[in-house]
């Protein structure tokens, strides 16, 4: 069940990125990032590699830096308020550890742990602010009839 849910979240997550390239918005690194890890948890599902310590931790250290890359400028310049503008990134980098944390623990737990925590991650990548404006727009009806509109005989 929670397999299902992770990878309904990596979809809604691709669906989110695609959305954005078709608006010309800005990609997020953080969802292309996510998105190559899980397709690399599917490719080690697909092989059937056991779970390795020091191989995840490399690829999550990866992603990591993939995230923070874009910050590093106010870092260096500590330029501190800034960083609030990446709260969504930062949201999913301070999962990251707690994740490592989940991978000491035993079999079970720690799995549990580990798909619940990435399935957020995921989840925080959907453009959702983007999305409820262009709903908000849709349902908006026009005031006033134009030539435009169907309704109108010519």
């Amino acid at each position: 069940m929670l397999d299902a849910i992770y990878w309904a979240a990596a979809g809604f997550a691709l669906l989110g990125a695609l959305f954005r390239i078709r608006l010309r918005l800005p990609a997020e690194r953080a969802t292309w990032a996510l998105l190559a890890s899980a397709g690399f948890y599917l490719v080690t599902q697909w092989t059937g590699l056991s779970f390795d310590l020091a191989l995840w931790i490399a690829v999550d250290v990866a992603v990591c830096l993939v995230i923070a890359w874009q910050m590093l400028p106010l870092v260096r310049g500590r330029a501190w308020p800034w960083l609030a503008a990446y709260r969504k990134e930062l949201a999913i980098l301070v999962l990251f550890p707690l994740m490592w944390a989940a991978y000491l623990l035993p079999d079970e737990p720690g799995y549990v742990f580990t798909s619940i925590a990435s399935t957020a991650q995921l989840l925080l990548t959907l453009p959702l602010r983007v999305l409820w404006a262009r709903g908000k727009h849709a349902s908006v009806l026009p005031k006033r009839w134009n030539e435009f509109d169907l309704r109108v005989r010519v």
